[in-house]
């Protein structure tokens, strides 16, 4: 089979659902795209939830970290800062503030990673999936 490259698809071929080409372009981008794709199918369908016998690892964090490890490898990634990013970091420092002056500061640490995630999931799809 011949090397396949991501810009050797068209946009109707997602169009028709044509379940062929889309595992074909899946297979030809970069393993950080893989990893963010994983991501995603673990975070929202939660397999391992379904099947115990699978829940040995954390896998949403597995896939966040390869995603982030592979994308160093990854000539296309490029780091993009649009204005709903200016928003979420404007969030972010106003959430830091807010845990400074916060009454219960063993709440606000305890919840912060919840937050932190987010922001790490929000930039790794901006940054690896085109």
């Amino acid at each position: 089979m011949a090397k396949v490259s991501p810009d050797d698809f068209k946009a109707e071929d997602f169009y028709s659902f044509k379940v062929k080409v889309m595992w074909r372009y899946f297979w030809s981008e970069h393993p950080a795209f893989w990893c963010i794709c994983g991501y995603l199918f673990i975070e929202y369908f939660k397999p391992q939830a379904i099947y115990p016998a699978i829940d040995v690892l954390p896998w949403a964090q597995v896939f966040l970290i390869l995603s982030m490890v592979f994308a160093f490898f990854d000539k296309k990634s490029k780091f993009y800062f649009n204005s709903s990013a200016a928003w979420l970091v404007a969030f972010a420092v106003q959430i830091h503030i807010s845990i400074f002056f916060a009454y219960s500061r063993w709440w606000s640490d305890h919840y912060y990673i919840s937050f932190i995630q987010w922001f790490v999931i929000f930039f790794n799809n901006i940054n690896y999936i085109n």
